[in-house]
């Protein structure tokens, strides 16, 4: 099979200076490490950009162009964005190999086809956002940097704070399509499952705070370690959290039982929501709901669900007495 690629982007000042990248492009120049400004911009020198962005002249707008880096060829797109008088910057974007899974079409009937098809472009989606990102990003530098007597309207500012908002939201939103529509490839290893929980819900407590509901997590002192995908199961704890919170009550609570037998763990999200659930309404507790608009809680909660079986789980939902719902979930220890 063809290997796929995938656009990574970053911005930079005509003298090559690095101002902004994204992390396509931080695993271009460091693999999965996290790179000091420092060493992005050590690693940039070596594309040798400062000559090629010289080139450029004041009607030429955008480029191809083949890089090299560490001994290898990546192709380019250079564009110029002008910004003050004589201080363009560049949109360099690059393509280079997919990791594991991006980018790979599922094979199979036409059905399969198609889904993969959607998937790949859904990914090169997500990475168009992430350099539109970057252009908004350094609008708001540019407006943030000059007084409002020099023409930059309050207005003009805050048009692009909406604008990076909506990018942003539609980013993420682009994320969950784009893992639910390709293969999720686990990296097992040993992980507390109590650290997971427990992580997700402080990702959460602010938001939960804004409406008074506190989350609450019991675990036993000797949970066993469970094999699995770390970040992945994290993603879907932090989205089954996420419902558990907007369904609660103001003032409620959410509550976490972890329970753990021989062979399995069990995980239970109890919120007090104010309504009463049916149990037509837990079994489509994690379908993406036709016409009806989606958003990160429900595109949250079908990725979830996908997570969870990739790792031989189940979750359910059921109604809760007097109301609100208590989503289960079960996991093999292996």
């Amino acid at each position: 099979m063809q290997q796929e690629t995938v656009s990574a982007f970053a911005i930079c000042a005509p003298d090559g200076r690095f101002i902004a990248g994204d992390d396509h492009f931080a695993r271009l120049f460091g693999g999965s490490e996290k790179l000091s400004p420092e060493i992005w911009q050590e690693r940039l020198n070596e594309l040798q950009l400062s000559k090629l962005l010289s080139d450029f002249t004041a009607t030429e707008s955008a480029r191809q162009v083949e890089l090299q880096f560490d001994g290898k060829p990546f192709r380019a797109c250079v564009r110029r964005l002008d910004g003050n008088p004589g201080r363009p910057v560049f949109l360099i974007e690059v393509a280079i190999p997919g990791a594991a899974g991006e980018g790979e079409g599922l094979v199979g009937d036409t059905g399969q086809a198609a889904l993969g098809l959607t998937g790949r472009l859904m990914h090169d989606y997500k990475n168009q956002i992430s350099g539109l990102k970057l252009y908004a990003s350094w609008l708001r530098k540019q407006m943030a940097a000059q007084p409002q007597n020099d023409g930059v309207s309050p207005d003009a500012a805050r048009v692009t704070e909406k604008i990076l908002a909506g990018l942003n939201l539609l980013a993420e939103h682009a994320s969950f399509v784009s893992r639910l529509t390709l293969p999720l490839r686990l990296k097992p290893a040993p992980a507390s499952l109590e650290v997971l929980i427990t992580q997700a819900a402080d990702e959460l407590r602010t938001q939960a705070a804004e409406r008074g509901v506190e989350i609450i997590v019991a675990a036993p002192a000797d949970l066993p370690h469970l094999d699995c995908d770390a970040h992945l199961l994290f993603t879907a704890f932090q989205s089954l959290l996420a419902r558990a919170v907007r369904a609660c009550r103001e003032g409620g609570q959410v509550r976490i039982a972890l329970e753990h037998s021989r062979d399995e763990l069990r995980i239970e999200i109890a919120d007090d929501g104010g309504e009463v659930v049916t149990e037509a309404q837990c079994a489509a507790c994690f379908d993406l709901p036709a016409g009806e608009r989606l958003d990160t809680v429900v595109l949250g909660l079908a990725l979830a669900k996908k997570i969870i079986a990739q790792h031989g789980g189940v979750v359910e939902a059921r109604p809760s007495s007097p109301a609100g719902a208590v989503v289960g979930v079960r996991l093999k220890v292996r």
